[in-house]
């Protein structure tokens, strides 16, 4: 399903991300103060604006709140990222909390947006990243911008659990998924991922248990709390894994 997606930041990530996600069908809001990197992707993604993230005022002239997913792509400017994203996370707690206030306690569980992906230089930023109200923090290069379009367009539910994902050739893909918590303590087999030719048409290639990995585990391995599976399969398969969420849950257990 399309979203509406906001890059703040038009460096080499920014701009890269902004067009593959316009590309991919997404409403793109790319943002920079730069006006030459604005003209750079203007016809390449749905509004290029030019403007400064770190104003409160302007991003909430822009609509900041009405986008699902908000990515600060700022990279060599940490301060900058860093008042960004406590913008950002600071916006949509206000929003939060008067939509609380209107419809009362049942609102308390509704998805809060924009869902912050931000951008980390190293470790040390990525931990302030996530301090200060980032929902997913990536160390990655410039060039490979791409491969978070994926992660965008996941349904809210999931993103949470999906620590990568990679498209290694045209038709298939590899992803890290942490196991969730309904599918702890229940086998491959039970969840339907023991072999290629069962409900998800997908293969575990390995689960990550602390600093144990199973390779080519058995249909009867057993999920643990903390484990990370690996899977690979067709890309439309794995899309339908994902896009499934909490759908994924044992049926056994149903």
């Amino acid at each position: 399903m399309p979203k509406q997606v906001a890059v703040l930041g038009l460096g080499r990530f920014g701009s890269t991300m902004a067009q593959a996600l316009y590309r991919a069908g997404h409403d793109v809001l790319a943002l920079d103060k730069d006006s030459a990197r604005v003209r750079e992707v203007t016809g390449d993604v749905t509004y290029p604006v030019e403007g400064d993230a770190n104003d409160e005022r302007f991003l909430r002239e822009v609509g900041i709140l009405d986008y699902d997913v908000a990515v600060v792509a700022i990279g060599s400017d940490i301060q900058s990222s860093l008042l960004v994203t406590v913008l950002l996370n600071s916006l949509r707690d206000e929003e939060h909390q008067r939509r609380v206030r209107r419809q009362g306690p049942q609102a308390e569980g509704e998805e809060r947006r924009p869902f912050i992906i931000a951008r980390a230089q190293d470790s040390l930023h990525a931990s302030a990243l996530s301090r200060l109200g980032a929902d997913k923090v990536v160390q990655i290069e410039s060039e490979a911008g791409e491969e978070l379009v994926h992660l965008v367009a996941m349904p809210y539910r999931l993103r949470e659990f999906v620590d990568n994902y990679m498209s290694v050739a045209p038709d298939f893909s590899i992803t890290k998924l942490r196991v969730p918590s309904k599918l702890v303590d229940c086998t491959l087999r039970e969840v339907r991922l023991g072999r290629a030719r069962d409900k998800y048409g997908l293969v575990v290639i390995a689960i990550r248990r602390d600093k144990e990995i199973v390779l080519n585990p058995d249909e009867d391995e057993t999920l643990r709390e903390g484990d990370v599976i690996i899977v690979g399969g067709r890309a439309e398969l794995l899309e339908r894994l994902l896009e499934s969420g909490e759908e994924v849950a044992v049926e056994t257990r149903q």
